[in-house]
């Protein structure tokens, strides 16, 4: 994939941005702890921002020293696009010291941080009771449709990254199945 630059600011001054997250880090050229937005812009492709200068919790936006405003749109977590520029942006950047300050942020109608899990492997599916069971012998009920939102999108996103893990399919597709059938597995996870 390419990585190219964004439109100048009086260009596109303001974007839209979903699949977010707020990093900071220290930047030796930039000379101070600076705080960045990356996730995915409205054409799909991924964005880092410059160094932020001020949020708006109440519009759900930030501004960077730039002087582009970012909307933040849903929740926050990293999608595919956002994940690869920021990866990208930092192996370039000489950035050290990097911690992921999302959790930090409070913007209108988000909470973020502490409601997203990522279980240990999945042992056994409870069609009936629309359940799963850990290895470590942890019961999950299910409720909803299959899906990631908001902070569990985030946390997946994250754990993702951090064990450099890859997805090699989704279950959620077996286990609807699992349970409209209403039957309980032989033991087996869902594959």
């Amino acid at each position: 994939m390419p990585i190219f630059l964004p439109p100048t600011v009086t260009r596109a001054p303001n974007e839209w941005l979903r699949s977010w997250a707020v990093f900071e880090l220290l930047v030796p050229k930039l000379g101070e702890r600076t705080r960045h937005v990356a996730g995915d812009v409205s054409d799909g492709s991924g964005r880092v921002s410059s160094p932020l200068v001020a949020i708006d919790e109440a519009n759900r936006s930030v501004v960077t020293r730039s002087g582009r405003v970012y909307r933040l749109v849903g929740g926050p977590g990293l999608g595919l696009e956002g994940e690869y520029v920021w990866r990208n942006w930092l192996s370039g950047s000489d950035a050290r010291d990097v911690q992921d300050v999302t959790a930090e942020i409070h913007v209108a109608g988000v909470r973020v941080g502490g409601e997203g899990r990522v279980s240990s492997p999945v042992a056994k599916v409870d069609g009936a009771g629309r359940c799963v069971v850990t290895s470590t012998g942890r019961v999950y009920r299910l409720i909803g449709a299959p899906g990631l939102q908001g902070d569990a999108c985030y946390v997946w996103n994250r754990w993702l990254w951090k064990w450099n893990a890859k997805v090699l399919s989704d279950a959620a597709p077996a286990l609807v199945h699992s349970f409209e059938q209403g039957e309980t597995s032989n033991g087996d996870a869902a594959s």
